[in-house]
């Protein structure tokens, strides 16, 4: 499997910040939000397998870059796993292009697991190491 993940994503004209008539930054974010999770259920491990076992993934550092705003239209969004950060955590660079290639959006994320229970940082569980460990360049 492909270190890059890409998914379609419409945005429609209710989505819009009605006064500018683009998407607002905080839904932007939740954009990239739903491309990280389809990412990890894509490569076999949905989010509540995550739950499942104790685990669930929190940001821990965001840096982002808006190039062109966002109206309604379809969208291409990129996941691409850049590297472990520890035991409990890695990072993704994340981007969203207007079709057909105009970059939108350039973000990377570091992600770290967190227990449920203890509510405090985890190692990555083995199977979600192994997944990402498995995916090639």
């Amino acid at each position: 499997m492909s270190r890059r993940f890409e998914m379609q994503y419409e945005i429609h004209p209710e989505m819009l910040e009605a006064q500018y008539q683009h998407l607002h930054h905080a839904d932007v974010l939740r954009v990239l939000e739903q491309a990280r999770v389809q990412f990890l259920a894509d490569l076999g491990l949905p989010q509540e397998e995550l739950l499942e076992k104790d685990c669930f993934l929190v940001l821990a550092k965001s840096e982002i870059q808006f190039f062109r705003e966002i109206k309604a239209d379809s969208l291409r969004c990129r996941v691409k796993l850049l590297a472990f950060q520890g035991e409990s955590g890695f990072s993704v660079e994340q981007e969203i292009f207007k079709f057909p290639k105009r970059l939108a959006v350039r973000a990377s994320f570091e992600l770290v697991a967190m227990s449920g229970v203890t509510r405090r940082r985890r190692p990555l569980p083995e199977e979600l190491r192994t997944l990402l460990n498995g995916i090639e360049d």
